[in-house]
């Protein structure tokens, strides 16, 4: 006797490992998967995010779910992407979003099932620029030579930006009488 089973679950959850970015002014930027090209007849996929200024707060903290239809979000050759205008206002503030988790979910009538695979999540940070080398000389025009560097923190490619910045100063003198 042989018994066959052919039926899918109708809801499952994959949860990721939780994510720590490093830095709490961290901005999620985006994220994409891969899904199935066209979708099985009766099935369902969703990709679910959520980010938290500690590993503690997170398992208390709201899941935002995307799908390939979501506002900002777009499907081709069966990749979904999903834009920073997609993702919620509290995730792309720069306050409190260094740990992230995503959750993938699959639904299907219990005939055929979705995959999804390669997903991304995009983090933008944006720290402020740094200024360095600076140097003042004053000129024989009497004006003041600023030179100085700017250094995006965010990056280790890219080149060092020399400026100057030329002040005049101007004396007033007045007479009391």
């Amino acid at each position: 006797m042989t018994i066959g089973y052919n039926v899918y679950p109708a809801n499952q959850t994959l949860a990721s490992s939780v994510f720590d970015s490093g830095d709490s002014t961290n901005v999620v930027g985006g994220l994409s998967w891969t899904e199935d090209v066209s979708l099985p007849s009766g099935t369902y996929t969703a990709l679910s995010v959520r980010a938290s200024s500690s590993a503690v707060f997170l398992s208390t903290t709201d899941w935002y779910e995307f799908t390939s239809t979501t506002t900002d979000c777009s499907k081709a050759s069966g990749i979904v992407s999903c834009s920073l205008f997609a993702i919620p206002a509290g995730m792309k503030d720069g306050s409190g979003d260094e740990w992230v988790q995503y959750r993938i979910t699959e639904s299907s009538n219990g005939v055929s099932t979705p995959t999804i695979s390669d997903v991304a999540l995009t983090y933008v940070v944006n720290a402020p620029p740094e200024i360095q080398n600076v140097t003042a000389a004053q000129q024989s025009d009497g004006t003041v030579l600023i030179t100085y560097e700017t250094r995006d923190p965010d990056t280790t490619s890219g080149t060092v930006t020399p400026r100057v910045c030329y002040s005049f100063v101007s004396v007033l003198h007045q007479r009391w009488g």
